[in-house]
């Protein structure tokens, strides 16, 4: 058996199929997970929903910001009048089934030392504190105010402690030097305000691994015991999955949108 991480996928179907058969993956005993972000900018997204869908035994995923906006739109907490990369999805007959499995998805998921998340955890919170805000986020996702909640959310998520750290899961790439979340800044680190440094730098996790993805500008980068996986596969680079028996790193080149980053 074998555990792979996979970074964004961007609703790129070809190139995640062209992944799972470079890795070998077998559905008889290997498991994947997905940090968020496998929908959306690729053209396949209800493709990639329903492989998703259809072996979810042995995929396992947490909703990034792309997945909580497809949610926004088919609950209609977000409005949008042009054509857009989730049209097929969001108009397919299978949608109400998908959306209902992917609005019981978590945002911070664990297995034994390894947490999953899509784009960060808040210096601040614990990983316990972590695991429960993901919670609470949850059941609100599941429940019947889920556009309320939604549209509150994206009016004002600093308004809370939940939604404070219902925001560092999705959006989170710096952090101010007090642990503040920064969510403007999106390029390479080198690149970065002085006054602004990476989140997983203020923090002091012992004795397990984080893994996340959402920052395409820094690739796959290990720094510690955090892993990043998002390689930049929306903007038609590559996409990445890391071996967790194996301690290896496997890319293959996006085939299903031309480079743009």
């Amino acid at each position: 058996m074998s555990t792979y991480i996979v970074g964004d996928i961007q609703g790129c179907f070809d190139t995640f199929m062209n992944l799972l058969k470079k890795i070998n993956f077998d559905t008889k005993k290997d498991q994947v997970y997905l940090l968020g972000d496998f929908l959306n900018r690729g053209p396949k997204s209800l493709e990639v929903m329903n492989f998703i869908f259809e072996h979810q035994n042995n995929i396992k995923v947490v909703l990034g910001n792309h997945e909580i906006y497809a949610l926004g739109l088919y609950f209609e907490a977000k409005i949008n009048k042009k054509p857009h990369s989730l049209d097929k999805l969001l108009s397919d007959e299978q949608a109400p089934k998908l959306f209902e499995f992917l609005r019981n998805q978590p945002l911070v998921l664990s297995l034994e030392n390894n947490y999953f998340v899509h784009a960060g955890i808040l210096p601040k919170l614990s990983i316990q504190e972590a695991l429960d805000e993901s919670h609470k986020i949850s059941d609100m996702l599941k429940g019947d105010t889920i556009a309320k909640f939604l549209t509150d959310f994206y009016v004002n998520y600093k308004l809370d402690k939940t939604k404070a750290a219902f925001a560092s899961f999705i959006f989170m790439r710096m952090c101010k030097i007090n642990g503040e979340a920064d969510y403007t800044y999106t390029g390479t680190i080198k690149d970065a305000p002085s006054d602004l440094v990476p989140w997983f730098k203020l923090r002091n996790d012992q004795n397990i691994n984080i893994f996340f993805g959402h920052w395409a500008a820094i690739g796959f980068l290990q720094y510690k015991n955090y892993f990043a996986l998002d390689s930049g596969c929306g903007w038609g680079k590559v996409l990445s999955v890391y071996c967790l028996e194996e301690k290896k790193l496997t890319q293959v080149d996006n085939i299903d949108i031309k480079k743009s980053l």
